[in-house]
């Protein structure tokens, strides 16, 4: 019901997950005491988070959704635990820590590596797996200590696989630079009348955002700094830096030695108009003008109709 927009909503997401508010000046410009906690938060709601935050990789190692169509066996069912959480509220959590003071630091400590190797073994191979299995511990380790609180067995097979399955939904998801290599894919289909390409001529109005070579064998796309950056943000990733090195990873960079980018002839000696309107630089560049080179597979274009 919030009405952030995504970039306000994903700076209180990390704001919520780092376990500390930002810091702040008073009106003596001294820096204020930040207010810090250590917490699990969970909510509910009808419609996605992370679906209206910034499409950064650090969010979803932060939140996880899950999306589950019955969380309850029915209406009555899912009534009377409205009505036993709200008479018990509050009287769980102080038996638990007591039992987690019987037990010690270590013994929890230890509850929680080992659930963490537990889930790691289970879990599909990523760059996050590590990180994620330590939060999902943290939730396997809390039904654990509840157990043993109060002598009542909850089925922790369920548990791993609920936490499984929403891993391996939101792994494509997460992933940052196959997303946005998908999503500039489509974007460079439907803006094609911006880049140049072959022997076509440009109109004197036409804003040229970069060259594209197509054949059967593969595209590439070559894209001006300037809009690659305004594409990225229109797409909702903040971090070109990282995401460029993400895509230089999948190996669909084409580059220059010891760069993200390579030069290419884009503007002609008749078009330093059209180079000034864009780059705003005036002139013709004699060596070219440095570009992001992009490469999918095939012919684009072709595949799009």
């Amino acid at each position: 019901m919030n009405l952030m927009d995504s970039q306000n909503l994903s700076s209180f997401i990390y704001e919520l997950a780092q376990n500390s508010e930002k810091s702040r000046l008073n009106k003596d410009s001294e820096l204020r005491e930040t207010q810090s906690w250590s917490t699990t938060i969970v909510s509910t709601g009808e419609s996605s988070i992370i679906s209206r935050a910034n499409n950064n990789e650090g969010l979803r190692v932060r939140l996880f959704e899950f999306s589950i169509d019955k969380w309850t066996k029915g209406a009555e069912n899912a009534e009377n635990l409205k009505k036993g959480l709200l008479q018990n509220y509050g009287h769980i959590v102080p038996e638990i820590a007591k039992k987690m003071l019987e037990l010690g630091p270590e013994e929890v400590a230890k509850k929680v590596e080992e659930n963490k190797y537990l889930i790691q073994e289970k879990m599909p191979n990523s760059k996050f797996r590590d990180r994620i299995a330590t939060k999902f511990s943290l939730i396997l380790t809390a039904a654990e200590l509840f157990e043993l609180t109060y002598d009542f067995e909850l089925s922790g097979e369920k548990i791993v696989d609920m936490l499984i399955e929403q891993e391996q939904k939101s792994m494509t998801e997460r992933e940052m630079a196959p997303k946005f290599y998908s999503q500039f894919k489509q974007y460079i289909i439907r803006y094609r009348r911006n880049f140049k390409s072959g022997t076509q001529e440009v109109s004197p109005l036409q804003e040229i955002w970069g060259k594209i070579e197509a054949s059967p064998s593969g595209t590439r796309c070559f894209i001006l700094p300037v809009v690659f950056d305004k594409i990225v943000k229109e797409l909702g990733f903040s971090d070109t830096k990282i995401l460029l090195n993400e895509l230089k990873n999948m190996g669909v960079i084409i580059h220059d030695k010891n760069k993200n980018q390579k030069r290419k002839f884009i503007f002609s000696k008749n078009e330093t108009k059209q180079r000034q309107e864009v780059l705003g630089q005036p002139g013709y560049a004699e060596k070219g003008d440095y570009t992001y080179c992009i490469t999918f597979e095939g012919n684009i274009f072709e595949d799009a109709f």
